[in-house]
């Protein structure tokens, strides 16, 4: 698949997601437009007239096509002497309006009208009395004017002074759908534009297109839950039929029906940076499991920062640090959370974590287990922190990148996915997390129907 290349349905999904700005800005360009056409700009009028040119003949006096030419050719002369300041001062004085000739001069125009002898002559102003009586005397000043320069020569009036509006109520019409239009484009070139220069994932297409990996689940933000005055973390457990907790069940029936691997017996979760939501994920997605009648555990790696113990609310004075030194028995450190999930912490912080970790002891008690447990969900620190992520994803079945959505960056979570496969860790896909809520999005079966499922793929 091209990095590059937007689908249609990603285009249809961002327009969708600034629904507003489609909608109002356009309305707000057509309401100026509006008041401009119709209440601010006023109309003008257009006072034009046209003359022929040519020359007065006598009975023998034939008029050849030498001299048609001739006063084609004059019509450009005529037209700029029309123009000239001293005949329309003239004009406007004989006649005596009221107008400065720089200003009738600047609205003053003359069309020569293609091979002919026609000349046009018009001009615009508020007023249409003035507009009318304005080209009227400039055709008589100009017809005077001629009639000195060429005795034999002849311009005649063959159109009397017809009266246009220029703002006519078309043109308003034409301008509101231009000021709607300009509204659609500017609004649509907002949007792109602000999308082009958002590095971060809000949607699961641009997620795979970028990343190239599948995204196995979108965790809703669920605001009105996060507003509570008591924050819940563990909302499989709290708030089980919420949209959220139906998110972690569609998660867990993705990843078991990954291609990526089909005996996921240990499953590492981290993420690019701090903050991105991994323990979290990892939390639920361990209650997720054992709601269905499967034996899990959930160990907190994290030997530096660890929340496993806060989130489920369990002691830290003993886990995985001590039995990788051999202070505890695995036996001693693994904490029952209820019938089917079981819960190993931290333990103690001694200052190695990565070479525990890359231990044959950290070998020995996955091994141990996989022997006791159908599911082991390892919560790491970011890949981009330390390089703890990176060795434990080699003792694994697979793992899974948790991404903040609206706040990682692409870069970042491209390299993380170059660190792990790397060193030939197996990521299976990616959860993009508290992603904005879409209830086209967040379709969901009953609660019952989710577990049900779950349950048949686990066996």
């Amino acid at each position: 698949m091209d990095s590059e290349t937007i689908s249609i349905e990603e285009i249809f999904q961002i327009l969708k997601k600034k629904w507003k700005l489609v909608i109002i800005l356009p309305l707000i360009t057509t309401a100026i437009s509006i008041l401009y056409s119709f209440y601010i700009v006023k109309p003008q009028y257009e006072a034009s007239t046209k003359v022929f040119v040519g020359k007065e003949t006598g009975i023998e006096e034939k008029y050849n096509n030498n001299d048609v030419e001739m006063y084609q050719k004059l019509l450009k002369t005529y037209s700029e002497l029309i123009k000239t300041n001293t005949l329309v001062s003239r004009a406007l004085n004989r006649y005596d309006l009221d107008s400065q000739s720089s200003a009738v001069l600047s609205s003053l125009t003359t069309v020569p009208m293609a091979n002919t002898q026609i000349l046009e002559i018009k001009y615009k102003n508020l007023n249409k009395s003035l507009a009318k009586d304005t080209v009227s005397a400039i055709t008589n000043e100009f017809i005077k004017e001629t009639q000195e320069l060429i005795p034999n020569g002849i311009v005649k009036v063959i159109e009397d002074v017809v009266i246009s509006e220029t703002l006519t109520s078309s043109k308003k019409k034409m301008y509101v759908a231009i000021g709607f239009m300009l509204g659609l484009m500017i609004s649509i070139g907002i949007i792109f534009l602000i999308e082009l220069l958002d590095y971060t994932f809000k949607n699961k297409e641009k997620l795979e297109r970028i990343v190239q990996l599948p995204t196995f689940g979108l965790i809703p933000d669920d605001t009105k839950i996060r507003k509570t005055k008591n924050h819940i973390t563990l909302i499989v457990e709290q708030k089980p039929k919420s949209i959220v907790a139906e998110a972690y069940r569609t998660l867990i029936t993705n990843i078991l029906y990954s291609e990526s691997e089909k005996n996921i017996k240990t499953i590492l979760i981290t993420s690019s940076k701090l903050q991105e939501g991994k323990s979290t994920v990892a939390g639920n997605l361990a209650l997720s499991f054992a709601e269905n009648d499967n034996k899990v555990i959930i160990v907190d790696c994290d030997l530096r920062k660890p929340s496993l113990h806060q989130k489920f609310n369990i002691p830290n004075t003993s886990g995985l640090s001590d039995v990788i030194l051999k202070k505890e028995s695995l036996d001693k450190v693994i904490q029952k959370h209820n019938e089917n999930l079981y819960l190993m912490s931290s333990g103690k912080f001694t200052g190695k974590p990565a070479s525990m970790l890359a231990s044959q002891e950290m070998d020995n008690i996955l091994t141990e287990l996989k022997k006791n447990f159908d599911i082991i969900l390892l919560d790491s620190p970011p890949v981009q922190a330390v390089t703890d992520a990176q060795i434990l994803s080699t003792k694994v079945d697979c793992t899974l990148v948790v991404i903040r959505s609206g706040v990682t960056n692409a870069k970042s979570v491209l390299e993380t996915k170059s660190l792990l496969t790397k060193i030939n860790g197996l990521v299976i896909g990616t959860v993009l997390h508290r992603t904005e809520y879409n209830k086209d999005t967040y379709y969901y079966s009953s609660h019952s129907s989710s577990s049900n499922t779950i349950k048949s793929l686990l066996g």
